[in-house]
Protein backbone atom coordinates (compact mmCIF):
# COMPACT_ATOMS: atom_id res chain seq x y z
CA UNK A 1 0.00 0.00 0.00
CA UNK A 2 2.84 2.40 0.83
CA UNK A 3 4.67 1.74 -2.45
CA UNK A 4 1.48 2.04 -4.49
CA UNK A 5 0.51 5.20 -2.64
CA UNK A 6 3.92 6.81 -3.25
CA UNK A 7 3.72 5.84 -6.93
CA UNK A 8 0.29 7.44 -7.28
CA UNK A 9 1.48 10.51 -5.35
CA UNK A 10 4.49 10.82 -7.65
CA UNK A 11 2.29 10.63 -10.76
CA UNK A 12 -0.06 13.29 -9.36
CA UNK A 13 2.92 15.50 -8.51
CA UNK A 14 4.32 15.32 -12.06
CA UNK A 15 0.86 15.92 -13.50
CA UNK A 16 0.37 18.97 -11.24
CA UNK A 17 3.54 20.52 -12.70
CA UNK A 18 2.92 19.87 -16.42
CA UNK A 19 -0.87 20.27 -16.54
CA UNK A 20 -0.64 23.95 -17.50
CA UNK A 21 1.08 23.05 -20.79
CA UNK A 22 -2.21 21.74 -22.09
CA UNK A 23 -4.41 24.67 -21.12
CA UNK A 24 -5.54 27.13 -23.73
CA UNK A 25 -4.90 30.73 -22.72
CA UNK A 26 -8.19 32.67 -22.77
CA UNK A 27 -8.61 36.02 -24.52
CA UNK A 28 -8.68 38.88 -22.08
CA UNK A 29 -10.91 41.29 -24.03
CA UNK A 30 -13.93 41.08 -26.28
CA UNK A 31 -13.10 41.66 -29.93
CA UNK A 32 -14.87 42.30 -33.20
CA UNK A 33 -13.48 40.61 -36.29
CA UNK A 34 -13.49 42.30 -39.70
CA UNK A 35 -13.74 40.71 -43.13
CA UNK A 36 -11.88 42.02 -46.16
CA UNK A 37 -15.22 42.74 -47.80
CA UNK A 38 -16.24 44.84 -44.77
CA UNK A 39 -13.23 47.18 -44.82
CA UNK A 40 -11.30 46.69 -48.10
CA UNK A 41 -9.31 49.94 -47.79
CA UNK A 42 -8.11 49.08 -44.28
CA UNK A 43 -6.95 45.63 -45.39
CA UNK A 44 -5.27 47.04 -48.52
CA UNK A 45 -3.45 49.65 -46.44
CA UNK A 46 -2.31 47.01 -43.94
CA UNK A 47 -1.12 44.76 -46.79
CA UNK A 48 0.99 47.51 -48.40
CA UNK A 49 2.42 48.51 -45.04
CA UNK A 50 3.35 44.92 -44.19
CA UNK A 51 5.03 44.56 -47.59
CA UNK A 52 7.05 47.74 -46.99
CA UNK A 53 8.21 46.49 -43.59
CA UNK A 54 8.93 42.97 -44.81
CA UNK A 55 6.36 41.33 -42.53
CA UNK A 56 3.60 38.86 -43.44
CA UNK A 57 0.28 40.32 -44.52
CA UNK A 58 -2.44 40.05 -41.86
CA UNK A 59 -4.99 37.31 -42.46
CA UNK A 60 -7.38 38.85 -39.94
CA UNK A 61 -7.99 42.28 -38.45
CA UNK A 62 -9.80 42.63 -35.14
CA UNK A 63 -11.02 45.66 -33.23
CA UNK A 64 -11.23 46.07 -29.46
CA UNK A 65 -11.49 48.90 -26.93
CA UNK A 66 -7.88 48.82 -25.68
CA UNK A 67 -5.55 51.78 -26.19
CA UNK A 68 -3.12 49.54 -28.01
CA UNK A 69 -2.36 47.67 -31.21
CA UNK A 70 -0.97 44.15 -31.45
CA UNK A 71 0.06 41.76 -34.19
CA UNK A 72 0.20 38.06 -33.40
CA UNK A 73 -0.06 34.58 -34.82
CA UNK A 74 -2.82 32.19 -33.97
CA UNK A 75 -0.71 29.35 -32.67
CA UNK A 76 -0.78 25.61 -32.16
CA UNK A 77 1.64 22.96 -30.81
CA UNK A 78 1.90 24.41 -27.28
CA UNK A 79 1.81 27.97 -28.64
CA UNK A 80 4.87 27.61 -30.88
CA UNK A 81 3.38 26.67 -34.27
CA UNK A 82 2.00 29.40 -36.53
CA UNK A 83 -1.42 29.64 -38.06
CA UNK A 84 -3.09 32.84 -39.24
CA UNK A 85 -1.53 36.28 -38.72
CA UNK A 86 -3.85 38.70 -36.88
CA UNK A 87 -3.66 42.48 -36.45
CA UNK A 88 -5.68 43.88 -33.53
CA UNK A 89 -6.41 47.60 -33.41
CA UNK A 90 -7.85 49.45 -30.43
CA UNK A 91 -10.61 51.75 -31.64
CA UNK A 92 -9.54 54.53 -29.21
CA UNK A 93 -6.21 54.86 -31.05
CA UNK A 94 -7.99 54.88 -34.41
CA UNK A 95 -10.22 57.66 -33.10
CA UNK A 96 -7.33 59.59 -31.57
CA UNK A 97 -4.46 59.30 -34.10
CA UNK A 98 -3.85 60.70 -37.54
CA UNK A 99 -3.33 58.37 -40.48
CA UNK A 100 0.51 58.64 -40.37
CA UNK A 101 0.49 58.08 -36.61
CA UNK A 102 -1.63 54.93 -36.92
CA UNK A 103 0.56 53.77 -39.82
CA UNK A 104 3.57 54.16 -37.55
CA UNK A 105 1.95 52.10 -34.80
CA UNK A 106 1.06 49.38 -37.30
CA UNK A 107 4.57 49.44 -38.80
CA UNK A 108 5.99 49.01 -35.31
CA UNK A 109 3.85 45.93 -34.71
CA UNK A 110 4.68 44.49 -38.14
CA UNK A 111 8.34 45.22 -37.45
CA UNK A 112 8.31 42.68 -34.64
CA UNK A 113 7.56 39.99 -37.21
CA UNK A 114 10.60 40.89 -39.25
CA UNK A 115 12.60 39.85 -36.15
CA UNK A 116 12.04 36.20 -36.97
CA UNK A 117 14.51 34.51 -34.60
CA UNK A 118 13.80 36.91 -31.74
CA UNK A 119 10.04 36.58 -32.23
CA UNK A 120 10.17 32.79 -31.99
CA UNK A 121 12.39 32.96 -28.91
CA UNK A 122 10.08 35.49 -27.25
CA UNK A 123 7.05 33.33 -28.04
CA UNK A 124 8.81 30.30 -26.54
CA UNK A 125 9.80 32.16 -23.37
CA UNK A 126 6.29 33.62 -23.05
CA UNK A 127 4.73 30.18 -23.33
CA UNK A 128 7.08 28.74 -20.71
CA UNK A 129 6.44 31.69 -18.37
CA UNK A 130 2.69 31.22 -18.85
CA UNK A 131 3.15 27.56 -17.95
CA UNK A 132 5.05 28.50 -14.79
CA UNK A 133 2.42 31.05 -13.75
CA UNK A 134 -0.52 28.74 -14.42
CA UNK A 135 1.13 25.83 -12.60
CA UNK A 136 1.77 28.07 -9.58
CA UNK A 137 -1.41 30.12 -9.35
CA UNK A 138 -4.30 28.10 -10.78
CA UNK A 139 -6.22 25.57 -8.72
CA UNK A 140 -7.95 22.57 -10.26
CA UNK A 141 -9.25 19.10 -9.35
CA UNK A 142 -5.73 17.83 -8.56
CA UNK A 143 -5.23 20.53 -5.93
CA UNK A 144 -8.67 19.76 -4.47
CA UNK A 145 -7.81 16.04 -4.38
CA UNK A 146 -4.55 16.70 -2.52
CA UNK A 147 -6.38 18.88 -0.01
CA UNK A 148 -9.01 16.19 0.58
CA UNK A 149 -6.32 13.57 1.27
CA UNK A 150 -5.09 15.60 4.24
CA UNK A 151 -8.50 15.74 5.94
CA UNK A 152 -8.19 13.79 9.24
CA UNK A 153 -11.94 13.22 9.47
CA UNK A 154 -12.26 11.40 6.14
CA UNK A 155 -8.94 9.58 5.66
CA UNK A 156 -6.81 7.05 7.54
CA UNK A 157 -3.30 7.62 8.83
CA UNK A 158 -1.58 6.12 5.77
CA UNK A 159 -3.65 8.17 3.31
CA UNK A 160 -3.06 11.30 5.37
CA UNK A 161 0.70 10.64 5.37
CA UNK A 162 0.70 10.28 1.58
CA UNK A 163 -1.48 13.40 1.29
CA UNK A 164 0.89 15.50 3.37
CA UNK A 165 3.88 14.10 1.46
CA UNK A 166 2.25 15.04 -1.83
CA UNK A 167 1.30 18.48 -0.46
CA UNK A 168 4.94 19.13 0.49
CA UNK A 169 6.23 17.91 -2.88
CA UNK A 170 3.77 20.08 -4.82
CA UNK A 171 4.65 23.08 -2.64
CA UNK A 172 8.37 22.59 -3.26
CA UNK A 173 7.72 22.13 -6.97
CA UNK A 174 5.81 25.42 -7.10
CA UNK A 175 8.66 27.22 -5.34
CA UNK A 176 11.12 25.89 -7.94
CA UNK A 177 8.77 26.92 -10.77
CA UNK A 178 8.40 30.40 -9.23
CA UNK A 179 12.18 30.84 -9.21
CA UNK A 180 12.44 29.65 -12.80
CA UNK A 181 9.60 32.01 -13.76
CA UNK A 182 11.51 34.99 -12.33
CA UNK A 183 14.57 34.01 -14.39
CA UNK A 184 12.37 33.66 -17.47
CA UNK A 185 10.76 37.05 -16.87
CA UNK A 186 14.17 38.70 -16.53
CA UNK A 187 15.46 37.14 -19.76
CA UNK A 188 12.30 37.84 -21.74
CA UNK A 189 12.05 41.44 -20.47
CA UNK A 190 15.61 42.16 -21.58
CA UNK A 191 14.87 40.64 -24.98
CA UNK A 192 11.60 42.55 -25.35
CA UNK A 193 13.24 45.89 -24.62
CA UNK A 194 15.79 45.28 -27.39
CA UNK A 195 13.00 44.22 -29.74
CA UNK A 196 11.08 47.43 -28.99
CA UNK A 197 14.03 49.60 -30.02
CA UNK A 198 14.37 47.56 -33.20
CA UNK A 199 10.64 47.82 -34.01
CA UNK A 200 10.83 51.58 -33.38
CA UNK A 201 13.28 51.82 -36.30
CA UNK A 202 10.66 50.34 -38.62
CA UNK A 203 8.12 52.88 -37.39
CA UNK A 204 10.50 55.82 -37.80
CA UNK A 205 11.49 54.63 -41.29
CA UNK A 206 7.85 54.71 -42.42
CA UNK A 207 6.60 57.93 -40.81
CA UNK A 208 9.77 59.77 -39.77
CA UNK A 209 11.41 60.57 -36.45
CA UNK A 210 9.24 63.65 -35.80
CA UNK A 211 5.98 61.76 -36.24
CA UNK A 212 7.37 59.00 -34.01
CA UNK A 213 7.73 61.54 -31.20
CA UNK A 214 4.22 62.97 -31.63
CA UNK A 215 2.75 59.46 -31.80
CA UNK A 216 4.50 58.42 -28.58
CA UNK A 217 3.12 61.48 -26.79
CA UNK A 218 -0.38 60.92 -28.19
CA UNK A 219 -0.39 57.28 -27.09
CA UNK A 220 0.35 58.37 -23.53
CA UNK A 221 -2.41 60.99 -23.67
CA UNK A 222 -4.86 58.38 -24.94
CA UNK A 223 -3.80 55.93 -22.22
CA UNK A 224 -4.36 58.51 -19.47
CA UNK A 225 -7.67 59.55 -21.05
CA UNK A 226 -8.74 55.91 -21.12
CA UNK A 227 -8.12 55.58 -17.38
CA UNK A 228 -10.12 58.76 -16.73
CA UNK A 229 -12.92 57.68 -19.07
CA UNK A 230 -13.18 54.21 -17.54
CA UNK A 231 -13.52 55.61 -14.04
CA UNK A 232 -16.05 58.23 -15.14
CA UNK A 233 -18.18 55.91 -17.28
CA UNK A 234 -18.36 52.98 -14.89
CA UNK A 235 -19.03 55.19 -11.87
CA UNK A 236 -22.09 56.61 -13.62
CA UNK A 237 -25.18 55.72 -11.57
CA UNK A 238 -27.37 53.02 -13.12
CA UNK A 239 -25.66 53.36 -16.50
CA UNK A 240 -27.47 56.58 -17.43
CA UNK A 241 -26.19 59.30 -19.78
CA UNK A 242 -23.27 57.30 -21.09
CA UNK A 243 -21.29 58.37 -24.19
CA UNK A 244 -22.61 56.41 -27.16
CA UNK A 245 -19.07 56.04 -28.55
CA UNK A 246 -16.49 55.15 -25.89
CA UNK A 247 -13.54 55.53 -28.28
CA UNK A 248 -14.77 58.98 -29.30
CA UNK A 249 -15.07 59.93 -25.63
CA UNK A 250 -11.50 58.82 -24.92
CA UNK A 251 -10.15 60.63 -27.99
CA UNK A 252 -12.06 63.78 -27.09
CA UNK A 253 -10.69 63.83 -23.54
CA UNK A 254 -7.14 63.26 -24.77
CA UNK A 255 -7.40 66.29 -27.06
CA UNK A 256 -9.32 68.74 -24.86
CA UNK A 257 -8.52 67.92 -21.24
CA UNK A 258 -5.59 69.91 -19.88
CA UNK A 259 -5.37 67.60 -16.86
CA UNK A 260 -4.99 64.58 -19.13
CA UNK A 261 -2.22 66.23 -21.13
CA UNK A 262 -0.42 67.35 -18.00
CA UNK A 263 -0.63 63.89 -16.44
CA UNK A 264 0.69 62.28 -19.64
CA UNK A 265 3.70 64.61 -19.72
CA UNK A 266 4.51 63.84 -16.08
CA UNK A 267 4.30 60.09 -16.68
CA UNK A 268 6.71 60.32 -19.60
CA UNK A 269 9.13 62.45 -17.58
CA UNK A 270 9.05 60.16 -14.52
CA UNK A 271 8.91 56.78 -16.28
CA UNK A 272 11.69 54.53 -15.02
CA UNK A 273 13.44 51.55 -16.53
CA UNK A 274 12.85 48.37 -14.54
CA UNK A 275 14.56 44.99 -14.60
CA UNK A 276 11.27 43.34 -15.54
CA UNK A 277 9.93 46.11 -17.82
CA UNK A 278 8.93 44.87 -21.25
CA UNK A 279 9.31 48.35 -22.79
CA UNK A 280 12.11 50.92 -22.44
CA UNK A 281 11.13 54.36 -21.10
CA UNK A 282 9.32 56.35 -23.79
CA UNK A 283 11.71 59.29 -23.54
CA UNK A 284 14.64 56.95 -24.31
CA UNK A 285 12.80 55.61 -27.34
CA UNK A 286 12.06 59.13 -28.57
CA UNK A 287 15.72 60.08 -28.12
CA UNK A 288 16.85 57.02 -30.09
CA UNK A 289 14.43 57.89 -32.92
CA UNK A 290 15.68 61.49 -32.99
CA UNK A 291 19.28 60.30 -33.36
CA UNK A 292 18.28 58.30 -36.43
CA UNK A 293 16.75 61.47 -37.95
CA UNK A 294 14.63 59.59 -40.49
CA UNK A 295 12.41 61.65 -42.82
CA UNK A 296 9.81 58.91 -43.36
CA UNK A 297 7.98 57.96 -46.56
CA UNK A 298 4.35 58.57 -45.56
CA UNK A 299 2.67 61.89 -44.90
CA UNK A 300 -1.01 62.78 -44.73
CA UNK A 301 -3.36 65.07 -42.86
CA UNK A 302 -6.21 62.54 -42.86
CA UNK A 303 -7.54 60.98 -39.65
CA UNK A 304 -7.07 57.25 -39.13
CA UNK A 305 -10.80 56.69 -39.41
CA UNK A 306 -10.52 57.51 -43.13
CA UNK A 307 -9.40 53.91 -43.64
CA UNK A 308 -12.83 52.65 -42.56
CA UNK A 309 -16.13 52.60 -44.39
CA UNK A 310 -18.07 52.64 -41.13
CA UNK A 311 -15.73 53.35 -38.24
CA UNK A 312 -18.39 55.03 -36.12
CA UNK A 313 -20.66 52.01 -36.48
CA UNK A 314 -17.90 49.61 -35.42
CA UNK A 315 -16.92 51.74 -32.45
CA UNK A 316 -20.49 52.19 -31.23
CA UNK A 317 -21.15 48.47 -31.58
CA UNK A 318 -18.16 47.64 -29.37
CA UNK A 319 -19.26 50.32 -26.90
CA UNK A 320 -22.77 48.90 -26.74
CA UNK A 321 -21.41 45.41 -26.06
CA UNK A 322 -19.17 46.70 -23.27
CA UNK A 323 -22.07 48.49 -21.58
CA UNK A 324 -24.32 45.44 -21.78
CA UNK A 325 -21.67 43.29 -20.10
CA UNK A 326 -20.94 45.80 -17.35
CA UNK A 327 -24.34 47.28 -16.54
CA UNK A 328 -26.61 44.36 -17.48
CA UNK A 329 -30.28 45.19 -17.08
CA UNK A 330 -29.49 48.69 -15.82
CA UNK A 331 -28.12 49.62 -19.24
CA UNK A 332 -30.59 51.71 -21.27
CA UNK A 333 -29.25 52.43 -24.79
CA UNK A 334 -31.83 55.17 -25.35
CA UNK A 335 -30.26 57.33 -22.65
CA UNK A 336 -26.79 57.42 -24.24
CA UNK A 337 -25.62 60.78 -25.54
CA UNK A 338 -23.16 61.74 -28.29
CA UNK A 339 -19.54 61.38 -27.21
CA UNK A 340 -18.77 65.03 -28.06
CA UNK A 341 -21.55 66.12 -25.72
CA UNK A 342 -20.25 63.79 -23.02
CA UNK A 343 -16.75 65.28 -23.37
CA UNK A 344 -18.03 68.85 -22.98
CA UNK A 345 -20.14 67.84 -19.97
CA UNK A 346 -17.14 66.18 -18.34
CA UNK A 347 -14.91 69.22 -18.90
CA UNK A 348 -17.51 71.55 -17.37
CA UNK A 349 -18.22 69.42 -14.32
CA UNK A 350 -15.21 67.21 -13.53
CA UNK A 351 -12.36 69.21 -15.05
CA UNK A 352 -13.23 72.27 -12.96
CA UNK A 353 -12.74 70.33 -9.70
Amino acid sequence: MLYVGILIAGCLWVLSLIKALFWKMPRETAEQGLERSDEPLLFAFADRLADAVGAPRPDNIRLDLDVNATASYETTAFGLGRRSFTLTLGVPIVAGLTLPQLAGVMAHEFGHFSQRGSTFLDRLIHRVNSWFFAAIARRDMIDDMIESLTDPEDEGALIMFLGFLLWILVGLGKIVLWCLMQVGLFVSSSLLRRMEFDADRYEAAVVGSKVFETTSNRMYELSVANIVATKHVFDTAQGNYLPDDYAGFVAGLSKKSRKVKKKARKLIEKEKAGWLSSHPPTRNRILAAKKQDMPGVLSSSLPSSALFKSFSKCSKSLTDGMYQIHFGRNYMPGTCRPSSEAVESYLKTMEAK
